[in-house]
């Protein structure tokens, strides 16, 4: 047997191991026979065990492989473990989902590190580095391709012996380690043949493809930039303003680094290109102040939460980058160079800043500490006082909420602990009290409109209702509820009134669901939308939340006229 055939199997095999080992593994934690602590150590290491060392052989022998993995697996279960010290649960501590993105940050980032130094060139070589990079990120969609390839033959084999009256291959799947032997299995043998396929599957053609929306992205970002000033910038006290512009941060900065590839004789060629990198560089550290700006103006508002130190540390991450981008440029020649060891040198304190993350920055003791201070200082009024997220940021929240609790027994505090006893998060109840509970917490416009709304409300799930009340509990700054249901005849072809509910959830995104009367009489929800197809957000929908619980809005006709396509409600617009 050659060499080719006997790594394609053991790496078919070693697919097959994990996967039956991850199997093994959800089963024993399944039955609660371990305790929390074991079972989040143990599925963490696991999972980015097998992950690394499948990824990993090919590029490297199969022994330094599954060192560097075990000392991968340890760093991310040891981490995660040390966090989660700071949650009743490992459930509660996963289930914010920063602890996720922080460990596949520590677990994913390194092992380009680790392949690199296996070879002559050392894990300090930016040419190593960025081709391991990129190839991980070819062979890894490659290989998740093939699986779904072979999930979708599986299915259709399984049509086809249906045909005839075999049930062969559903019988098998009902057996619970077949799935995941067959995962394992074509994750190895489709990692095995890429590897041997490196020449053909480089990612130069990947990078060569990125490379192309360089100009046009440089555009929309100096567009963005200069109009900023001119239409103002109220939209930017939220953590969706500071993620959109850390999004293109990330974008940005990934098109400079496929402009300057590893070395200077693979960069952009012609002027254009390299100007245009160039200007992008320059720019980096604007979008991701901007960013840092967002947040801060919703500290300033609401004070700090878990969420919003983690965007904060990725503003500081993103304006780490920019710096150093634009340094690198402002420097003069060989800055391509210099932002090829800026990249070295922010990957690694990526990963030293996602393991500070998991295992030493306390970000909900600080949220709690700088609410209750909020609080106390009057920085915060009792109407906006968000106890329902306290109860989510683990020890150090219920530490907070205890603390509210034994203030709310001094005299004087009645109004304190009316907000406590409302905020307490309810059990699952049936949907006529799920019902009750949101008109009592929902303004509605106009006031008299309840059986309208009452009949709409027959649509609405009792998901839906407990997302609503959330929204509703979610206060203003002044107390007012995050929330209101519209009744007004916005459809006139259609029987009776329409609704329409606007909610405000804890990091102030604005929804906007309608709600209608079909032909028969059922209620169903219908897409709200606008003429100039956006529809408000940020400080313009939380105007207009505000505005319409003052008072019912006046309707007025749209100014559209159509080509009748033969029906009611059919036909062609032209929208502004």
């Amino acid at each position: 047997m050659d060499r080719r055939l006997r790594r394609r199997g053991a790496l078919t095999l070693t697919g097959a191991l994990c996967g039956a080992g991850l199997y093994a593994l959800a089963e024993v934690l399944r039955r609660d026979q371990v305790s929390d602590q074991i079972a989040l150590g143990s599925a963490v290491f696991a999972a980015v065990f097998a992950g690394a060392l499948m990824v990993m052989v090919g590029p490297v022998r199969y022994g330094r492989a599954t060192l560097s993995a075990l000392l991968v697996g340890v760093a991310v279960a040891g981490l995660m473990l040390v966090g989660a010290q700071r949650y009743a649960t490992a459930e509660a501590y996963l289930s914010t989902g920063l602890p996720i993105l922080s460990g596949f940050a520590v677990a994913f980032l390194p092992l380009p590190f680790l392949i690199a130094a296996g070879g002559k060139a050392g894990w300090r070589d930016y040419a190593s580095l960025f081709r391991e990079s990129w190839s991980l990120v070819v062979r890894i969609t490659a290989a998740l391709i093939f699986t779904a390839l072979v999930w979708a033959l599986i299915g259709l084999s399984h049509l086809l012996f249906s045909l005839v009256g075999l049930d062969v291959i559903d019988t098998l799947l009902m057996i619970d380690p077949i799935k995941w032997l067959i995962i394992g299995t074509a994750l190895g043998l489709s990692l095995a043949v890429v590897a041997e396929m490196a020449g053909i599957l480089s990612p130069t053609l990947v990078l060569g493809l990125l490379r192309l929306p360089l100009i046009p992205v440089l555009v929309v970002l100096v567009v963005f930039l200069m109009a900023l000033p001119l239409n103002g910038m109220a939209g930017f006290g939220g953590l969706s303003a500071a993620a959109t512009l850390l999004a293109m941060t990330a974008a940005a900065a990934t098109l400079v680094t496929t402009a300057v590839d590893r070395e200077d004789e693979q960069a952009v060629k012609g002027k254009l290109m390299r100007t245009a990198t160039q200007a992008m560089a320059l720019m980096l550290p604007l979008p991701a102040a901007l960013a840092a700006w967002a947040v801060w103006l919703r500290v300033e508002d609401y004070g700090w939460t878990p969420d919003r130190l983690f965007i904060a540390l990725l503003a500081g991450l993103g304006l780490g980058y920019g710096l150093a981008y634009a340094g690198s440029v402002a420097l003069g020649s060989r800055w391509m160079a210099r932002i090829r060891s800026a990249n070295s040198g922010m990957a690694l304190v990526t990963v030293v800043l996602a393991a500070l993350w998991l295992a030493v920055i306390p970000a909900e003791d600080i949220s709690a500490k700088d609410q209750m201070a909020r609080f106390e200082t009057g920085k915060t009024p009792i109407a906006a006082l968000d106890v329902v997220a306290l109860e989510s940021w683990g020890k150090a929240g219920a530490a907070a909420r205890a603390s509210l609790e034994e203030m709310a027994k001094q005299p004087g505090q009645e109004a304190l602990a009316s907000r406590l006893k409302e905020a307490i998060v309810p059990e699952p109840v049936p949907q006529a009290a799920v019902l009750a509970h949101l008109t009592a917490a929902m303004p509605l416009q106009p006031p008299g409109a309840t059986a309208t709304r009452d009949l709409l409300m027959t649509a609405v799930l009792p998901e839906t209702m407990q997302i609503w009340l959330a929204a509703c509990r979610s206060t203003f700054a002044d107390g007012r509820p995050g929330c209101v249901f519209v009744v007004g005849d916005f459809l006139p072809r259609w029987p009776g009134e329409e609704g329409l509910v606007v909610t405000r959830d804890a990091g102030g995104w604005v929804e906007l669901s309608g709600l209608a009367l079909g032909d028969d009489g059922l209620a169903r929800f219908v897409t709200v939308g606008s003429l100039t197809g956006a529809l408000p957000q940020f400080a313009t929908a939380e105007a207009l939340l505000l505005a319409l619980q003052n008072a019912p809005p006046a309707l007025t006709p749209a100014p559209i006229n159509r080509i009748d396509l033969g029906g009611a409600e059919t036909g062609l617009v032209l929208l502004p």
